[in-house]
C-alpha cells in the first residue's frame, strides 16, 4: 500500500505541482504526461499486469457500448450547453490547429491509460468504497486541470467530467470505450475553449 501512495503521488501530484508552480513550464505539459505514462508502463510491464488488468478488452463490448454512448452523448450535450450558457462560440478554424490534428487523440487514449487504466486498480487496493474510488480519482483528474486559467469554470467541470469518467469505467471497465468517450468529451471541451492557454496558442 506505501508503495501504490508513493507511486500515486509521484505520477498524478508531483507532475501537476512541478507545472503550477512553473517550475516545469506549462508548454511542457504533453511531454511530462508523454513522460508518465512511459514511467507507469514500465511498471505495469514490470508487475506483470493482464491486459483486462488494464482494462483492455473485447469480452464485455456488448455489455458496456450502450452505455457509453449513452454517457458520451450525455456528455457532449452538456459541454455544449454550457458553450450556449456562457457565450462560447467554437473555435474558429479548428482543422487547422495541431491540438484537432494530433493531439487530442493520443492525449484521451494517455489520460485513460494512466487515471482508469493504472490508477484506478491501485486506487481499489488501498480503498473498499467504491464511492471512495471514483471519488479521489475524480479529484486527482480534476487537479491536473489546476494548470488552466479560469479555474473557478474549469475546476467543476474537470471534476465533473473525471466523475463521469471514473463512475462509468467502475462499473463497465473498458480502457477502449472509455478512451472513445473522452475523445469525443475532449473534442468538445476544446473546441468551445474550455481547456486551452491562449498565451501560448496551444491545447490540451
Amino acid at each position: 500500500m506505501i508503495i501504490d501512495l508513493l507511486q500515486i503521488f509521484l505520477f498524478f501530484i508531483l507532475p501537476v505541482i512541478l507545472l503550477y508552480f512553473n517550475i516545469v513550464p506549462v508548454k511542457y505539459r504533453i511531454s511530462v504526461l508523454a513522460l508518465v505514462s512511459v514511467v507507469i508502463l514500465w511498471i505495469v510491464i514490470q508487475e506483470k499486469w493482464t491486459l483486462e488488468n488494464l482494462g483492455i478488452r473485447i469480452d464485455n463490448f456488448s455489455q458496456t457500448t450502450t452505455p457509453y454512448v449513452v454517457f458520451t452523448i450525455f456528455g457532449v450535450g452538456a459541454i455544449i450547453a454550457l458553450a450556449k450558457y456562457f457565450h462560447r462560440k467554437p473555435l474558429d478554424n479548428w482543422w487547422t490547429k495541431a491540438h484537432f490534428l494530433f493531439l487530442f487523440i493520443p492525449i484521451s487514449i494517455l489520460q485513460e491509460f494512466t487515471f482508469r487504466g493504472f490508477l484506478m486498480p491501485k486506487l481499489e487496493v488501498i480503498f473498499i468504497s467504491p464511492v471512495l474510488v471514483i471519488l479521489i480519482n475524480s479529484l486527482l483528474f480534476s487537479f491536473i486541470h489546476i494548470i488552466y486559467p479560469n479555474l473557478k469554470l474549469l475546476l467543476p467541470i474537470a471534476f465533473l467530467g473525471g466523475f463521469g469518467l471514473a463512475g462509468m469505467y467502475y462499473f463497465y471497465p473498458n480502457l477502449i470505450l472509455i478512451s472513445l468517450a473522452h475523445m469525443a468529451l475532449n473534442f468538445v471541451a476544446v473546441l468551445y475553449q474550455f481547456f486551452t492557454f491562449p498565451q501560448i496558442e496551444k491545447s490540451i
